[in-house]
């Protein structure tokens, strides 16, 4: 996937989009959800034992193994929530508030970083983008959960004309603010439960990229996947908990490009690409597992805190998925554009 053409194309298409959506949303929904007709509409009791934040529409909602959902925060309008995750303790969720891109000259779009307690309350803003086109692309809690993780990107553009983008991989003290640089290049950061190792994504305008997995400040990097004809997109990494292995999102095998069957669906093909799957790749050997055959529109991967479960939010559905790949089960509704995590 190129950043600058998904950063991009995601805003410009999202009138459209979500007007596909309200009639059944692109090709590859439809694909995992008929895949899984068996499931009910409504959503089903989790296998997982913790809660799931997830993001729907302009809504983060916590959801319970019963399946009920319950709101935990509605974004101002105009604003989108995306990468959930939970803080260590389970008392707190960070999120990312986005103002979408328009087009439109002189106008602010970009990131900014909230955390939000369960129990409920005001968010507290912990970072806001200080120029147009500052963004983040992915988050992580240290263990201890006095700081974050953050994929930042910046895409410049002036007079409408793209003039480049700068991306790395930041720590971000919550008490204070301070800011370090750990990864230059790097985005969407994945700590392990100890916090010894990190995974994350290098992926250039032209394409050019690999999964990493890291020391916690960036050292000893090692490429596990590297982007290319058979891996030509990678999204969403998420390191195991101990550090085993890494789940990521990436095309489905052979896919072939979908012919859109309208403006809106030509729309949310030229900003999401080929339908996904989801993938594991094992640390060690750097073998490479395909884990699900769904064929979905960005299944964003999230791992129990125990390393036993998958859980992917997809525009198709969520789902838990086991780490060997042996089952795969739908358990709710989708969401588009929706990341989730699970305790």
């Amino acid at each position: 996937m190129n950043w600058t053409r998904w950063c991009l194309s995601l805003s410009l298409a999202l009138a459209t989009v979500l007007a596909a959506c309200s009639r059944g949303g692109s090709s590859s929904a439809s694909n995992a959800a008929a895949q899984f007709a068996t499931a009910s509409a409504a959503s089903e009791p989790a296998s997982v034992n913790g809660p799931i934040v997830l993001v729907r529409d302009q809504r983060l909602l916590i959801r319970a193994r019963d399946g009920t959902e319950r709101l935990l925060l509605r974004t101002p309008p105009n604003t989108f929530p995306s990468f959930p995750v939970w803080s260590p303790d389970g008392t707190r969720v960070a999120y990312v508030q986005a103002t979408l891109f328009t087009g439109q000259p002189g106008a602010d779009w970009g990131s900014d970083i909230y955390v939000a307690e369960v129990s409920g309350g005001e968010p507290r803003l912990v970072w806001k983008h200080a120029q147009a086109g500052e963004q983040v692309q992915g988050l992580a809690w240290t263990p201890d959960g006095k700081a974050l993780l953050l994929g930042y990107l910046h895409t410049r553009i002036e007079g409408g004309k793209y003039l480049g983008q700068t991306q790395r991989i930041e720590r971000l003290e919550l008490d204070g603010g301070r800011r370090s640089v750990l990864v230059e290049g790097g985005t969407f950061p994945s700590l392990t439960r100890d916090g010894a190792r990190m995974a994350y994504l290098t992926q250039d305008a032209s394409g050019q990229g690999a999964l990493w997995v890291a020391g916690a400040d960036g050292s000893g990097a090692v490429a596990l996947v590297s982007l290319g004809p058979e891996m030509p997109a990678i999204l969403g990494p998420r390191v195991a908990p101990d550090g085993s292995a890494v789940a990521f999102a990436a095309p489905s095998p052979r896919a072939a490009v979908p012919r859109p069957s309208s403006a809106a669906e030509a729309g949310l093909h030229a900003a999401h690409g080929l339908p996904m799957e989801v993938w594991r790749v094992d640390v060690a050997s750097r073998a490479l597992t395909r884990l699900t055959n769904f064929k979905e529109d960005e299944p964003y991967p999230a791992w129990t805190s125990d390393g036993t479960m998958l859980i992917a939010l997809g525009a198709g559905g969520l789902y838990e998925i086991r780490p060997d790949g042996s089952q795969v089960r739908r358990i709710g509704e989708g969401s588009f554009g929706g990341q989730a995590d699970v305790r």
